[in-house]
């Protein structure tokens, strides 16, 4: 070993010649101390390398640990955004446009009242439950029920709003008088 810690420290002068021996001679007897123990059985304490280097292997796992973490975390992001971008495109693909019409159509999104311009025949569809209305950054999408229930199993957070027919009240005294589709409030 010629260029081992020992010799390197010589040459740069940090020790000189008799710490190197009383070291190397240490080095020894602690390991035919070791050998000794195992024989018999024994235990002994470790030495201050052992020390190290079992602090060293714990910060490595420690290091592994956080790393795998850190991968598991990109990954789970990583498919988040290719589920949303997914669902971004299904709604732009199957999206009717709408605000240009002269209709208002009124829907609650939570605690809030919004308001969409749509035409007399989306307005229709959208009572019948033929249309749904998707929230979906910060824009409303129309889209067929079945689109908007997809987007609402792969993003459960998605808002979404789909009108459904009452079944008639055979019990309603109003039950002849339908109300007038132009009738607007």
């Amino acid at each position: 070993m010629g260029n081992s810690l020992r010799d390197q420290l010589l040459k740069a002068g940090l020790v000189d010649s008799k710490q190197a021996r009383q070291a190397a001679f240490e080095d020894r007897q602690q390991s035919r101390q070791a050998s000794k123990a195992r024989k018999s059985g024994l235990t002994v304490e470790p030495t201050a390398a052992q020390v190290a280097a079992e602090q060293v292997r714990r910060e490595q796992e420690r290091q592994r640990e956080q790393s795998r973490d850190l991968n598991r975390r990109l990954e789970e992001e990583r498919a988040r955004k290719a589920l949303r971008a997914e669902v971004r495109q299904w709604l732009k693909e199957a999206a009717q446009p709408h605000g240009k019409g002269d209709v208002r159509y009124h829907l609650t999104h939570g605690t809030r009242v919004k308001r969409l311009h749509v035409d007399p025949e989306q307005k229709t569809q959208l009572t019948q439950g033929r249309l749904a209305v998707v929230a979906w950054d910060g824009a409303y999408y129309l889209v067929p029920p079945e689109v908007a229930e997809r987007a609402r199993q792969r993003v459960p957070d998605t808002f979404v709003f789909l009108a459904r027919p009452e079944a008639a009240d055979p019990d309603d005294p109003y039950a002849a008088y339908p109300i007038p589709p132009d009738l607007d409030w």
